[in-house]
């Protein structure tokens, strides 16, 4: 059995924030793990300062000077109780995040991930990753497969309040 539990954000409702590709992901796992009784796949995402974000030094010399928010995004599997890090996922995973576009162009995301710092565009990478961008919205959209520190320009609105007050969100 799958568990798909229905997405939630620890400590509060936010409408404005978007995964994708859990369920997929979690299947992937199952596939892996015959006869397991119980399978979740949970993703969470830590605001950081700048200080406290792992490579965030890395990070900010590729960046060339920008002003940056950080973000900690870790991927977790329950197999049966036996809970595990998924630094790479099997299936491009969603992401949608609020941007705000004003006097930015050619906006990217950055990630420190297995040694290196790379530079995630609309142009897909060498492991199909890529993002794209919504200006008349205001998102972001990542799809992604390697997890650990992410740096975004800008976050906006609510999803900004929440995980500087917050810290955290956990989406399962």
């Amino acid at each position: 059995v799958v568990d798909n539990t229905p997405v939630s954000w620890s400590g509060a409702k936010i409408n404005e924030v978007v995964v994708g590709g859990l369920d997929e992901e979690a299947e992937e796992v199952r596939k892996e793990n015959d006869g397991a009784e119980s399978i979740t796949v949970t993703m969470t995402v830590t605001g950081k300062a700048e200080h406290e974000a792992e490579h965030s030094q890395e990070i900010k010399r590729k960046a060339a000077g920008q002003r940056l928010e950080y973000l900690e995004i870790e991927v977790e599997k329950n197999v049966d109780g036996d809970v595990s890090k998924i630094d790479v996922t099997k299936k491009l995973l969603e992401i949608v995040i609020p941007f705000d576009f004003t006097g930015k162009e050619n906006v990217s995301v950055y990630r420190y991930h297995d040694g290196s710092v790379d530079t995630l565009a609309e142009r897909q990478n060498a492991d199909e990753e890529y993002i794209e961008i919504d200006k008349t919205g205001g998102f972001i959209t990542l799809f992604v497969r390697k997890f650990s520190t992410y740096a975004v320009p800008m976050i906006t609105g609510e999803i900004k309040r929440f995980l500087r007050d917050d810290g955290m969100i956990r989406v399962s």
